[in-house]
């Protein structure tokens, strides 16, 4: 907020000729001002002004910082659809052009060949490439790593390919602060898409020591988050995983990741549910995530929380009928019509049929709990 009343004042000295005269200082004024409403929550002043700015980049790097502001923006308003787009539309100033919807075949391939190339080097190779020091790879590697996650809300190919274009960049340019994030995600492919838990933690490793011996920590809470909410829970004891998304957490903070801190929380809170904290104790947690996603405009994530804080408060007897998610905002039937309404809270949706099924089965309605786990087996891409 700060920086932000620093920034508007120093735009207020610029003449009126600025943009003819000064077009790269008032294109930064602009572009770190427009960041500032975003993290301070003002969304619509935020979008407005980066459109504007769209326009007026008129080098490669420009072009790339406005688009990564621009998919976090829309990332955080459930607007994933418009995040592909403005990421996509930016790599192909790149040379770099990705279908919307790539098929299968085509994410398998390039996945398998990445793969291949990786076999040939040891971990130890990995960490220590060079580092990369081209500045149009450095912006291309930044909006492959900002577009993953909108991706994995819309199409799995997509971000399938998305995720092993970075490891690429990252092979041939050198290692930099991206390429963490890539290699997490390529574990996390590698296990989820084909079932090679092996060649998950192995990739997974690599991105952490990036971070760790390399010290490439700009995107550091995306690494430890997925690394610890998805490879960890599957190799190690659940608070390994818990131990290091609490980490990412406060590395979003410090870095003012404000897209992964929320993911974060989410995340957390996820891992404590399943590993049988109390209850009381996640309700806590949860209220905590839920006011810092509203406050942030996350709209996906308060979804997410919403529906933890329903079932936990089921659970605890605190809602009129047990295994009923309705209680006081929170209405079943509210929040599906919610899902029917936006396809880009997809991911929201699929976690709420299962909470729901879980809901539904502790309290012994078997008949509700197979139609959610219907509407969730239909989500599970």
């Amino acid at each position: 907020a700060s920086a932000l009343t620093y920034l508007v004042a120093g735009v207020a000295l610029l003449a009126e000729d600025s943009w003819e005269r000064r077009d790269e200082l008032a294109f930064a004024l602009e572009v770190n001002r427009a960041e500032c409403e975003f993290l301070t929550g003002a969304l619509p002043e935020a979008e407005q002004r980066l459109d504007a700015l769209s326009v007026r980049a008129r080098s490669a790097v420009a072009h790339s910082s406005v688009a990564c502001l621009r998919i976090d923006l829309y990332s955080s308003m459930a607007k994933a659809h418009r995040a592909i787009g403005v990421g996509l539309d930016c790599l192909r100033h790149f040379g770099i052009h990705l279908s919307s919807r790539p098929t299968e075949e085509q994410a398998r391939y390039e996945y398998e060949r990445i793969c291949s190339l990786l076999e040939g080097l040891t971990d130890e190779q990995l960490v220590w490439q060079p580092l990369m020091t081209d500045p149009v790879s450095l912006a291309t590697l930044d909006v492959l790593t900002k577009i993953v996650p909108p991706a994995m809300f819309t199409d799995i190919n997509l971000a399938s390919l998305i995720i092993c274009q970075s490891v690429d960049l990252s092979l041939k340019r050198g290692n930099r602060d991206g390429s963490s994030f890539a290699y997490v995600m390529l574990g996390m492919m590698a296990g989820t898409r084909h079932g090679d838990y092996q060649a998950a933690l192995r990739f997974g490793q690599v991105g952490y020591d990036l971070v760790e011996q390399r010290g490439l920590k700009r995107f550091q809470a995306r690494t430890y988050m997925n690394f610890g909410n998805v490879i960890l829970i599957w190799t190690s004891h659940v608070n390994v995983a818990r131990d290091l998304v609490r980490r990412a957490f406060e590395a979003a903070d410090i870095t003012s990741d404000i897209t992964y801190a929320v993911y974060a929380r989410t995340a957390l809170i996820a891992i404590l549910l399943a590993a049988g904290d109390p209850l009381a104790d996640v309700q806590i947690e949860i209220e905590y995530g839920l006011a810092f996603a509203k406050k942030s405009g996350f709209d996906l994530n308060i979804d997410l929380l919403a529906t933890l804080l329903a079932l936990v408060r089921t659970l605890r007897g605190m809602t009129p009928v047990f295994g009923s998610l309705d209680n006081g905002d929170f209405k079943e039937a509210q929040i599906e019509t919610r899902f029917l309404e936006n396809p880009d809270l997809v991911r929201a949706e699929c976690r709420y049929w299962i909470r729901k099924l879980q809901a539904r089965y502790l309290a012994g309605d078997y008949a509700s709990a197979v139609i959610a786990s219907a509407k969730a087996q239909a989500l599970l891409w």
